[in-house]
């Protein structure tokens, strides 16, 4: 390759080079243009905006090798390509170097910061940073406080999420819609469902537009509450805003309605947004495309208004949807045809289940399927689950075979599990001895 000979074809090249092989280095060193601290502070900016930390790292040490001085906005672009990697370690590495050579962080510096540490999950070290920049003067701005709002949403700390939101207000600085959602976001990983429609309130006060994200941790919030009919309500004021809900919207919808006894309505939601829809230019389409925590919801609605046969539908449809399932979605088709005593069909969910490599049913769903045999009066399906999945799971899957085995008048086989028993180690107690 040429010798980069303009910032442009600098870049470029930087760009292409591979991280960690000495290659960054090579084309700095073969360019005949010369970089300042204004170019190679946009180098480090370009590898930041490509999530490449490691990169810009190694422009910032050929800059200092070189004897240029990186100032207050070089430290920043780097402390900032840190954050967007999650390295906020390192982040705070660049700022202690930042501080040892004597540059003056700004606003931006303590900005970018605090973000490293709200992707790094390190909300105190974000409220550290952030004591240390009101001692040192520096006021904050809107980018700032979203920053350490943001670290106290992913710290779980709504308290101290809302401490800074007062402290904003009254230093008149102005809250956007990214504010207001990691807000949202503090309250509704709090549990604080309530003060998240206050703030939604507030946002209409101050006319604040609520986007996709506030409506869909609103809702999130409103699952997690049980608040069904506020859920539904929430929906109406979404279509009102001109605010399309997405699937993890609706996902949390229908099981706000599966937890707040709403669960007919859950599924004729799930009906209604997943249903083939006509196209402009012919063919179908669906409002929504259904996720696997949409097909869990309806689920889960179903199971409590015992609609077997709708699980089972649904069950299907996740099938085609993806082949391998997760334990929660075949846990609430089994809970479904068990509270409609379809004991069956429990049996072919359990025979057809499909899961990732690795993963077995859990002592749960074992216990369903071996009721729903021991209803049905299939004590070889009993056995079956017990040599297939239930052995690791101790006492109780024993006690519900010897149960149906001596039931049914096995009493080999009620033999061969107490012999079987004994050599695993399983204790045996008062109910397998009554067998």
């Amino acid at each position: 390759d040429k010798p980069a000979k303009d910032l442009d074809s600098l870049s470029l090249a930087v760009q292409h080079a591979r991280a960690r092989m000495g290659e960054v280095a090579n084309v700095l060193k073969a360019a005949t243009f010369k970089p300042g601290a204004p170019a190679y502070t946009t180098l480090i900016k370009v590898c930041g905006r490509m999530g490449q930390w490691e990169k810009a790292w190694e422009v910032f040490e050929c800059m200092t090798a070189q004897g240029v001085d990186p100032n207050t906005i070089t430290y920043s672009a780097l402390i900032n390509a840190c954050g967007k990697s999650k390295q906020w370690e390192k982040a705070m590495e660049v700022f202690a170097l930042m501080k040892e050579k004597g540059v003056e962080a700004n606003i931006f510096t303590y900005s970018a910061l605090i973000s490293a540490c709200a992707k790094g999950r390190q909300w105190d070290a974000a409220v550290a940073v952030f004591e240390e920049m009101e001692a040192a003067g520096v006021e904050a701005d809107a980018i700032t406080y979203s920053a350490m709002i943001s670290a106290c949403e992913k710290g779980k700390q709504w308290e101290k999420a809302l401490e800074l939101f007062h402290q904003m207000r009254e230093a008149g600085v102005e809250a956007n819609t990214i504010t207001f959602n990691s807000l949202l976001g503090a309250c509704e990983r709090g549990g604080q469902w309530q003060k998240g429609f206050e703030l939604l309130q507030v946002m209409r006060e101050t006319h604040v537009p609520a986007d996709r994200i506030t409506y869909a941790t609103l809702m999130a919030a409103c699952d997690k509450a049980r608040e069904a009919d506020r859920a539904l309500q929430l929906l109406e004021e979404m279509k009102a805003d001109g605010v399309d809900a997405d699937a993890a919207t609706y996902t949390s919808l229908i099981g706000a309605c599966a937890k707040g006894g709403r669960w007919e309505r859950g599924i004729q939601l799930f009906d209604t947004v997943t249903a083939p829809k006509d196209k402009s230019g012919g063919g179908k389409a669906r409002a929504v495309e259904a996720s696997l925590g949409m097909y869990l919801a309806c689920l889960q609605c179903c199971e409590k208004g015992a609609q077997a046969k709708r699980a089972l539908a649904v069950l299907g449809a996740a099938h085609k949807h993806q082949r391998e399932l997760n334990l929660n979605i075949y846990a609430a088709a089994l809970g479904a045809c068990e509270k409609a005593q379809q004991w069956e069909p429990m049996l072919d969910i359990y025979d057809n289940m499909s899961l990732k490599a690795g993963a077995s049913p859990d002592l749960n769903i074992c216990l369903m399927v071996l009721a729903a045999a021991n209803k049905a009066g299939r004590w070889e399906k009993a056995l079956a689950v017990l040599r297939k999945h239930g052995a690791g799971q101790g006492l109780p899957v024993y006690n519900f075979t010897l149960e149906l085995c001596s039931k049914s008048g096995q009493w080999p086989q009620v033999l061969e599990l107490y012999k079987e028993m004994g050599e695993g180690g399983v204790a045996l107690d008062s109910a397998a001895y009554h067998r």
